[in-house]
């Protein structure tokens, strides 16, 4: 069984969390586990608190008064710390006596949990794999800034498997930021790893690239700070100091 503690904060959230109200939502929430399948047991202890607690929601005529959310640590059949959860947003209808789903319904158990993990690793091998070859070195040297015809300067970061180049002038010509690509070994760019030297520290130890955009994979913390998903050119940086909390394009040995 379910048991659930009130977090309520206003007299009339107070004033409905009689025993029998509170045994009826255990209830509810002990056969919605019970009945979805993924749970091992239907034993845990959990929370509901009122998605609304101001009291300008709380009038005689407010639609909002009676939903709620739970949140529910579920035992698992074996010893163990590891726990699974379930949380919903739920809707008291006072008329009938009875509460439904409202919005959502969200199911976390350690083989869902797993499974996730799985198809992101499975969706960041997929994401390499799809890397191009780097150009060849003779084939990038033919490559011209569109600004000022002048030569780009590559720049790479072997642990994100990524590259940069930005214009030899003048690195306001175009702004870049990291891109995928196959560095095989003991290719051209072994001359051109990127110096991550924070500016203001003067270490690299704790710098890690920027990573831009909508990522729907797994990231490697160790590598990549995440930057957003829309970024204005100019304010695209390369490296993260997570000493310093510092953004920065260049390193400072370059």
């Amino acid at each position: 069984m379910i048991t659930l503690q009130p977090e309520f904060i206003t007299a009339f959230h107070k004033s409905l969390a009689v025993p029998s109200w509170i045994s009826a939502l255990e209830a509810f929430v002990t056969a919605r586990i019970g009945t979805s399948g993924d749970f091992k047991t239907t034993n845990g202890i959990g929370s509901v608190r009122a998605q609304y607690a101001d009291e300008r929601y709380l009038g005689p005529n407010s639609v909002v008064r009676y939903r709620f959310e739970v949140k529910v640590d579920v035992d698992r059949d074996e010893p163990t710390r590891l726990r699974d959860s379930y949380t919903a947003a739920v809707e008291f209808d006072p008329a009938s006596g009875r509460f439904s789903i409202w919005e959502r319904e969200q199911l976390s158990t350690v083989e869902t949990r797993a499974r996730y993990k799985d198809e992101l690793r499975r969706a960041k091998e997929e994401w390499i794999e799809s890397f191009e070859p780097l150009e060849s070195r003779e084939a990038f040297e033919l490559w011209k800034c569109p600004v000022c015809s002048g030569r780009f300067r590559p720049l790479f970061f072997p642990e994100g498997r990524s590259w940069s180049y930005s214009c030899a002038v003048d690195p306001n010509h175009l702004p870049s930021c990291w891109s995928g690509v196959r560095l095989d070994p003991g290719g051209w760019w072994v001359d051109h790893v990127a110096d991550r030297t924070c500016p203001k520290c003067g270490s690299s130890g704790q710098v890690v690239g920027i990573l831009y955009g909508l990522v729907m994979m797994e990231v490697d913390r160790g590598v990549w700070e995440l930057g957003g998903c829309t970024v204005a050119p100019q304010d695209r940086y390369l490296w993260h100091c997570r000493t310093c909390v510092l953004d920065f394009a260049r390193g400072a040995k370059e």
